[in-house]
Formats: structure tokens, C-alpha cells, sequence
């Protein structure tokens, strides 16, 4: 099975450098959007989940992603009040989503 970054670059014909920008932006809850176009996606705000979007890119099965965003809801950054209650981070549902439909047969 190929990496959710690879099957998301043939997907969406994006170049795989372009992964982490893109696939964050559809796995940011919508209102968190507004914030990461303030700062851009590189604010310091959104490294824990750059980096959970850039992991998760790297993995090749739905069982991996949800072993791994288990762990990034564990987080002590995610404990934060903008985070928990205000949602300005990655959603895990709309990135196991996003990954059903990079895998899913066409």
C-alpha cells in the first residue's frame, strides 16, 4: 500500500512538497483555517500538528493513523485552552477521513 502523502499527491495532482501546506489545511478544523491564514501554515501555533500531518503522511494504513492520532490527542500541547475548547489545532476525524479517501479504490 503507498503513504497517505503519496496517494494524496496523486489525488489531489499536487507535488509532494506541497503535502504538508495542503493536507493541513484539510485536516485543520474550518475555523482554525482563519488562524493558520494569519500567521501562515509555518506559525509556531500549528507544529505539533505539522508534524502530525508530515507523520502521518509517511504511514500506509488507516490502523497506523488511528494508533497515531490516539497519541497526538494525548498530547500536553493539546491541553491548551485554544486547542481543547476553541478546536484551533487538526481535527483526527477529518485526517482518518482525508486518508479513507486518498486509500479508498477508484
Amino acid at each position: 500500500m503507498e503513504t497517505l502523502k503519496d496517494a494524496f499527491c496523486r489525488k489531489f495532482s499536487c507535488a509532494h512538497e506541497e503535502f504538508e501546506r495542503r493536507a493541513l489545511m484539510v485536516a485543520l478544523y474550518p475555523h482554525a483555517r482563519i488562524f493558520s491564514s494569519f500567521g501562515g501554515h509555518r506559525d509556531d501555533r500549528f507544529a505539533v500538528d505539522r508534524a502530525v500531518v508530515n507523520y502521518c503522511g509517511r504511514l500506509r494504513s488507516r490502523v497506523e493513523i488511528s494508533r497515531e492520532l490516539g497519541e497526538y490527542a494525548q498530547l500536553p500541547e493539546n491541553r491548551k485552552f485554544s486547542r481543547r475548547f476553541l478546536r484551533i489545532r487538526v481535527s483526527g476525524r477529518r485526517l482518518q477521513r482525508l486518508a479513507s479517501l486518498c486509500w479508498a479504490q477508484e
